[in-house]
């Protein structure tokens, strides 16, 4: 892989998702749309057994995992400083009259 893209991506995900040829699954349909500088590539498999559908969803779930572990965590947020208000003297008031 090159090595703009390993530095682009943060990191580079080991597993494959490959549709082979053999007649066990089928490309039924696929579309490819970019909007505001995102791309998505949408594909429509058909498979014979439930089998093959369930090695090629654990692949899946291995990449979704491996990218979800590969993204940099969010910096915690900062407590928040206490009002200049809160530390000041309470006003003295008159009790109120009935």
């Amino acid at each position: 892989m090159p090595q703009d893209v390993d530095a682009y991506a943060g990191a580079y995900v080991m597993a494959t998702f490959m549709l082979y040829a053999d007649g066990r699954a089928r490309l039924r349909s696929y579309t490819a749309t970019s909007k505001a500088g995102r791309h998505t590539l949408k594909i429509e498999v058909e498979y014979t057994t439930a089998v093959d559908m369930g090695f090629d969803v654990e692949h899946l779930d291995e990449i979704a995992a491996a990218m979800k572990a590969a993204r940099a965590p969010k910096p915690a947020p900062k407590p928040a400083k206490p009002r200049a208000i809160a530390a000041q003297r309470p006003l003295m008031l008159p009790a109120p009259e009935e």
